[in-house]
């Protein structure tokens, strides 16, 4: 018998979520530091983790693909669904190996770092001039938008979430290949080179 685990929901979003300073001091994520691999470890139970070689620093739009093929790599096969096959009785292997492509395959420590007030603002202006009036012309509803003073003062605000079981509905139907695809490629937040100067 096979289980299986989709890994979407074990790594970070593929576009930068909006914390304060305030919400989040100092935290690591996604095996930044040692802490961060501490707690990684403790968080998937593996009581002696083993030291991991960085092999490059990711984006979080890139995260997804690049675990899914270290985890490839490793030996696990990779479902219809995106996610992974795992044989009953395998699931610590297979936690090991999440951690071991975490720490090998580390989001980059500038997406890690929460968004200062001119990033939010950057990320408001962008989802609301590009991201939502993309996401009408598919067709998908975002709902009621709140003004900038508003999402900087609460910065929970965020489009994808608005259409996720829309785009879910285009991704069953064979429209669109995933749902990272689908909520964060079809129509893109700001790049890079605009959210991080």
């Amino acid at each position: 018998m096979v289980a299986g685990v989709v890994i979407a929901a074990c790594s970070s979003p593929p576009q930068p979520v909006p914390v304060t300073a305030a919400e989040s001091p100092g935290q690591a994520v996604d095996g930044e530091g040692a802490s961060g691999s501490e707690d990684m470890a403790a968080d998937m139970g593996i009581a002696d983790p083993p030291e991991v070689a960085v092999v490059r620093q990711v984006t979080p739009q890139e995260s997804q693909e690049v675990l899914r093929g270290c985890l490839r790599d490793a030996g696990w096969p990779q479902a219809p669904d995106g996610g992974i096959e795992v044989p009953v009785g395998q699931e610590d292997a297979l936690d090991l190996a999440l951690y071991v492509c975490y720490q090998q395959y580390p989001v980059e420590e500038k997406y890690a770092q929460p968004l200062t007030a001119a990033q939010l603002g950057v990320l408001y202006d962008w989802w609301v001039e590009h991201t939502v009036p993309c996401f009408e012309q598919r067709g998908w509803e975002v709902g009621e938008i709140p003004t900038r003073e508003v999402f900087l003062a609460n910065p929970e605000w965020l489009p994808a979430e608005r259409v996720a079981e829309q785009a879910g509905a285009e991704v069953q139907a064979g429209l669109i290949e995933t749902m990272d695809e689908a909520l964060y490629g079809v129509c893109p937040g700001p790049p890079d080179e605009v959210l991080y100067p």
